[in-house]
């Protein structure tokens, strides 16, 4: 059953102020990236771990050794060797980054993907490893085994990450709203799927038993299932940045969280070995010029982009946020300065704007605006950050039967139209929706 023991408020709340005033420690090698962080791997003795960053920047606390620095642009996932002495990292097109004594076996850098990889997972022996889609599509690589996904299947919410079972014949995936679905040996112990969260699932993680596991929002909530016990959690507490993965201890009673922002939580038996808190929302702002506007993180859904919908979500919600309503919706700013370089995507209406980033860790990035309209600003402007320019559609559009918007971004490249084939092929809602939750509610 699910147990995130949020009404005990006295132990909550004691359990979470020692974690946060365990005096911080020194990183291994301290980052000087301002992107987000993405995900964590804890060394197999549990005395370190690892965090990358979108820009594949790696910091190491304990006896996690740092190997590189900034080499897998669009990092997605980081996964430890069985001896600690390397890692794998994963982008967001399937590309897998070796460092240490991690081998490599295959890589999908080069085929056309129907969604992007969100997570990385390592064989029992270290000689292989699985990649998993944010469409539940499984990738198996040398002693890597395929037991099955949902690729092809109507989910209710996108995957957002998996973990091995023990034996490393089977493996679970996990949705965003907390479904889980289990393959080969791992067994199925419950979900939050079907309930109301207060934030999306973001990952899971087993114990080493495989007999429990545990789940993570974004909000710090955790949920734990099977033979994972609850240690408390950061759920319901004023966070600077939302948390990103959970990493249970090997003896299963207590487990880390690990933040956007870089910052850890460490609850139960898990050692607290230092943190590396970033400032990450000063290059990017939240879309919405009136963040009321727009509901809630849980409701929202990954795509090529990220869709967001309006708050009271019917067609007669889109309306401008002076009233009366106007058929060009709410305000939409942008997330950096930069310059409008087009208009109009194919597949996302003839209006949406294609903002070029000129600066910060987004720099050289395409951020379009799906399904706008009524578009404030012409092309070729150069815009500030935070400037208004553009509204919501009205148009039922895309995967929704409702007004929304598509927030997503794409690389550029030299002799390639702005967002041409790329913001369809280059998906990178996982980072987009990193930047959205930083800023959400500041």
């Amino acid at each position: 059953m699910c147990r995130d023991w949020r009404g005990r408020a006295a132990l909550l709340l004691a359990i979470a102020c020692l974690a946060l005033l365990v005096p911080v420690a020194t990183a291994a090698s301290a980052s000087a990236s301002t992107a987000p962080s993405i995900a964590a791997a804890v060394t197999p003795n549990g005395k370190g771990y690892w965090m990358v960053q979108t820009d594949g920047t790696v910091t190491a606390f304990g006896n996690a050794k740092t190997r590189h620095g900034g080499d897998a642009p669009d990092a997605v996932g980081i996964a430890s060797t069985p001896s600690g002495k390397g890692y794998w990292i994963a982008t967001r097109n399937g590309n897998v980054i070796t460092h240490g004594d991690a081998k490599f076996y295959g890589t999908l850098a080069f085929l056309q993907l129907a969604r992007p990889i969100v997570g990385i997972a390592p064989t029992k022996s270290g000689k292989g490893y699985w990649m998993v889609a944010s469409d539940g599509g499984v990738f198996a690589f040398g002693d890597a085994h395929f037991h099955g996904s949902t690729g092809g299947m109507q989910l209710v919410a996108p995957v957002v990450g998996m973990a091995r079972a023990p034996a490393g014949h089977g493996y679970w995936l996990v949705a965003s709203d907390g479904g889980v679905f289990s393959f080969g040996t791992a067994h199925f112990h419950g979900s939050t799927g079907g309930m109301r969260l207060v934030a999306p699932v973001i990952g899971i993680n087993a114990t080493r038993s495989g007999r429990g596991y545990g789940l993570v929002a974004a909000d710090g909530g955790v949920f734990a299932f099977g033979r994972a016990r609850f240690y408390g959690s950061m759920g319901g507490r004023q966070l600077s940045a939302p948390v990103v993965q959970l990493a249970i201890t090997a003896n299963g009673r207590g487990y880390w969280e690990f933040a956007i922002d870089g910052g850890v939580f460490a609850f139960g038996n898990a050692p607290f070995y230092g943190s590396a808190p970033h400032e990450v929302g000063g290059d990017f702002v939240f879309p919405f010029q009136d963040r009321t506007a727009v509901s809630p993180p849980s409701t929202w859904v990954e795509d090529q982009g990220v869709d967001m919908f309006l708050q009271n979500r019917g067609a007669d919600a889109c309306g401008s946020i002076s009233q009366p309503s106007r058929a060009d919706g709410p305000v939409l700013v942008a997330v950096a300065a930069g310059t409008i370089a087009g208009a109009g995507i194919d597949g996302f209406g003839s209006s949406a704007p294609v903002l070029h980033v000129e600066q910060g860790p987004l720099a050289g990035m395409y951020v379009y605006y799906g399904h706008a309209s009524g578009n404030l600003v012409p092309v070729g402007a150069h815009v500030t950050q935070g400037q208004p320019i553009t509204h919501v559609g009205c148009g039922i559009v895309g995967r929704s039967d409702e007004p929304h918007v598509e927030i997503g971004m794409a690389p550029s490249y030299p002799g390639v139209p702005p967002c041409g084939p790329g913001c369809h092929s280059s998906s990178t809602s996982g980072a987009m929706l990193g930047w959205l939750l930083t800023t959400y509610g500041h």
